[in-house]
């Protein structure tokens, strides 16, 4: 199934449309809206959405990860990488390269039976457990730049955890 997603060109069954990832007006927030939006736009929520009534269908539980920077943080960026429906493209929006703040939460989703797995499903990527790092650190350290704090930008430092997970 996550075979589907990871390659970042999720299509619509009824148009053949490829999906997208994007924080434009007017965008969807969950996967029902995200389906029947005329471009097939969606947001991380409806990206996490429909991951997760993916998993649910096949009979298998998953549960919708709200990442949030942590105190004294308002916002984060993400590493230069392809996003759902951008042909291979980096997506912009979210890194300090863009011009525009960051974002101010995220989300993933946790999948029964995948304990050590974080799946980004807005990215098509996935994040495993391997090594002394909780895989939420992971994350972090593989996926996040820099934090916003006092209107400044600073680089994550890796191997701290400066990043808030909540089921």
């Amino acid at each position: 199934m996550w075979n589907e997603f990871s390659d970042c060109e999720v299509h619509r069954v009824w148009d053949n449309r490829v999906m997208a990832y994007s924080h434009a007006d007017g965008t969807s927030f969950t996967a029902g809206q995200m389906l029947s939006h005329p471009g097939g736009e969606g947001q991380c929520t409806a990206w996490a959405d429909l991951w997760t009534q993916v998993v649910e269908a096949q009979g298998i539980g998953g549960v919708r990860t709200s990442i949030e920077p942590g105190v004294p943080f308002i916002g984060f960026c993400v590493r230069l990488m392809p996003a759902q429906g951008t042909s291979g493209a980096n997506y912009v929006p979210g890194t300090i390269f863009a011009s525009d703040p960051g974002f101010s939460f995220h989300q993933v989703v946790r999948v029964d039976g995948f304990a050590y797995t974080i799946f980004d499903p807005s990215y098509g990527t996935r994040t495993d457990k391997t090594d002394a790092r909780s895989v939420e650190l992971k994350y972090e350290d593989d996926n996040i730049t820099h934090l916003l704090v006092a209107g400044q930008w600073i680089p994550d430092t890796k191997g701290l955890a400066e990043l808030v997970f909540t089921p």
